[in-house]
């Protein structure tokens, strides 16, 4: 199905097939007219572009990182999931959103999947490109590792602590220690590192057509229309 543009907007046509990117590795798993979907088992990974026909749902403009992260952390709680960062980036001229999550395996009781995306948003229509990859094996070798480390170079942190979940302060830098992109090199098979090589892939090789660039951008109003 092609999605036909405004009168406004000239009948030009968009489709999926209007943003690009390599795929090399991957293997073709589905294909529709607003969805393709590549599978690497060996690595547990999913890889993904979608094609939207209606205006985005995001709620503010993309320059309210710390909005969209207080929304997506309210939204993500009751999943147990967590926010492991928010951006925004530019395509070939084109401002969008990526964003990486991390959520529980679905039926297991250890381990976590983490999804990446970057959302292209126009005003009538957008495109998602995503990217995960789930915890195989020994979990969490990453995260107690480097748990260890935060817990030894902030000693102050902890002196007076008991037992217990940590501060919210705490946990806030913790987390942030952990996840932070300078420890990608030293964990590559861990699939936060994973989804963050794979987004910078899909960066580096996108093409977007001059149709889809020139449409008109998404903005968000002050009435929120």
């Amino acid at each position: 199905m092609w999605f036909k543009r405004t009168q406004k907007d000239k009948g030009v046509e968009v489709s999926i097939h209007d943003v690009t990117f390599n795929t090399d590795g991957w293997t073709l798993h589905n294909e529709t007219d607003q969805v393709m979907e590549w599978r690497w088992p060996e690595r547990a990974g999913a890889l993904s572009k979608h094609f939207f026909p209606i205006r985005p749902d995001i709620p503010v403009n993309l320059s309210q990182t710390d909005t969209l992260i207080a929304m997506n952390r309210e939204q993500l709680k009751s999943l147990n999931g967590s926010v492991v960062e928010v951006s925004v980036i530019i395509l070939e001229g084109v401002p969008s959103l990526m964003q990486i999550f991390a959520l529980p395996i679905p039926q297991q009781q250890t381990g976590r999947i983490y999804i990446g995306s970057i959302t292209l948003p126009f005003a009538a229509f957008s495109y998602v490109l995503k990217a995960q990859f789930a915890e195989v094996g020994m979990t969490g070798i990453r995260e107690a590792l480097l748990m260890q480390e935060f817990m030894t170079h902030n000693p102050g942190d902890f002196a007076n602590l008991q037992s217990g979940p940590f501060p919210p302060e705490v946990r806030e830098r913790l987390h942030s220690f952990v996840n932070d992109p300078r420890h990608d090199v030293r964990f590559p098979d861990h699939p936060l590192s994973r989804v963050r090589q794979q987004l910078a892939h899909v960066r580096t090789t996108v093409q977007i057509a001059a149709n889809v660039k020139q449409a008109p951008p998404f903005v968000v109003n002050d009435t929120g229309a």
